[in-house]
């Protein structure tokens, strides 16, 4: 995965460098405000952009029938049955493998969801 680090002082010396250039900095502080909203809906797992960059990814947020799917729902999964597996979990649910991947990701980021043992053999801990 690509990473990318750009501090406040480098945003602020292309600012000053751009407004050296243009003797203006209007459409570079638009610019820049659009990209913090965008990136803000993505974190947020709100928005256009968010549904965007998932569709990117190829995880689905809608099941077969249309309906929308959530880490909730994957966590309700794991917790009735600790023993499931991510397909039986995407089965169940109606969606992609990689949506639950995405969404158990998500859950054990928030420390919610931990797995013990192996993929096969091994259970799910439903921490919160």
């Amino acid at each position: 995965m690509l990473k990318f680090h750009v501090s406040a002082e480098e945003l602020q010396k292309q600012r000053n460098l751009y407004s050296k250039t243009t003797d203006d900095a209007k459409n570079y502080d638009s610019a820049l405000s659009s990209l913090n909203s965008v990136m803000t809906s993505i974190a947020k797992g709100k928005g256009a952009a968010y549904l965007t960059t998932l569709e990117k990814l190829g995880v689905s947020t809608t099941d077969t029938a249309g309906k929308t799917k959530s880490a909730a729902e994957v966590y309700g999964e794991v917790e009735s049955n600790s023993k499931i597996t991510r397909q039986g979990i995407a089965t169940a649910l109606g969606v992609k493998s990689k949506t639950v991947e995405y969404y158990i990701s998500i859950l054990k980021k928030e420390g919610r969801l931990e797995r013990k043992g192996f993929d096969k053999t091994g259970y799910w801990t439903v921490l919160k």
